[in-house]
């Protein structure tokens, strides 16, 4: 295998494990840390990112639009992904989830939170494909019992769309492969990919 101490590895944060073919990526390095806190120092400081605040003006939200949404006690940045009646789905940009969430909550985001990057962009697994037809239940289960809310190295095996506007609408759609490795476990690293393969859960591809 490959050794991780490689310049080409840097650290990621998976913050959500749907199966090896989509999983919710964050950088993990320093600098993304640093742009992150400073994000939520802007938005955080923001009067008008409020439940309490009344816009002047009524906003005629559409799907795509970026906007500011509250979820888990305080405000995000969002991409509507669906309307319905009052209520709108929206992807947290920075965090992976989708929450619903009552129109009327939605905010226009100030101009200070446009000078960061989106932090989290969706990847699948380089060189691993389902035992069978479809990743099973077991498979992504493992899956995510290896990687979910932990900090691994990972090499990226196409080249990630993330740092712009354009992010995927759909939680599901991956931007770029990787092979994500877990370095913490001791004397050997663990590649996520080769362990789904040996548990009978993965079967590799023709490298390319």
């Amino acid at each position: 295998g490959e050794e991780t101490g490689a310049t080409y590895y840097t650290p990621v944060m998976v913050l959500h494990a749907f199966s090896p073919d989509s999983f919710a990526v964050a950088l993990n390095t320093a600098e993304h840390v640093g742009m992150y806190n400073e994000l939520c120092a802007v938005l955080g400081s923001d009067p008008t990112l409020s439940l309490s605040y009344e816009p002047p003006h009524p906003i005629l939200w559409s799907v795509g639009d970026v906007c500011g949404v509250p979820a888990q006690g305080f405000y995000n940045r969002g991409r509507i992904v669906s309307l319905q009646d009052d209520n709108a789905s929206v992807f947290l940009l920075d965090d992976g989830d989708e929450v619903n969430v009552s129109r009327s909550v939605l905010r226009e985001l100030p101009e200070g939170a446009w000078e960061f990057p989106f932090m989290v962009f969706f990847a699948k697994l380089f060189n691993a494909y389902p035992a069978d037809s479809e990743w099973s239940p077991q498979a992504c289960d493992t899956f995510a019992d290896l990687t979910k809310g932990r900090c691994l190295q990972a090499r990226f095996m196409t080249d990630p769309l993330i740092h712009t506007s354009v992010q995927p609408v759909s939680r599901r759609r991956p931007v770029c492969s990787l092979y994500l490795a877990d370095v913490s476990t001791g004397a050997k690293d663990v590649f996520i990919h080769t362990e789904l393969i040996g548990r009978g859960h993965a079967k590799a591809g023709q490298m390319q």
